[in-house]
């Protein structure tokens, strides 16, 4: 196949969602799994897979705002 235009937009991925959506420090990680259900709805993301994301930009250095865990965010 032909390569994409590169007027074309990438389609985003679940991934750089999270990483995106992470940053904002007013979204709980239960938040963050709505917004990801909206946009992927047939995503398995949970809570625990956004703080996943979340700690690994941590420990590549980007300063990702830290959250409380809500209940149930905490159970392994």
């Amino acid at each position: 196949p032909a390569p994409a235009p590169e007027t074309e937009e990438k389609k985003p991925t679940i991934g750089a969602e999270v990483a995106k959506l992470v940053m904002d420090a007013s979204l709980t990680y239960a938040a963050i799994v709505e917004e990801v259900l909206k946009i992927f709805p047939d995503a398995k993301t949970t809570a625990r897979s956004v703080a996943s994301v979340a700690a690994r930009l941590r420990k590549t250095g980007v300063d990702v705002p830290h959250r409380r865990a809500s209940k149930g965010e905490a159970e392994a």
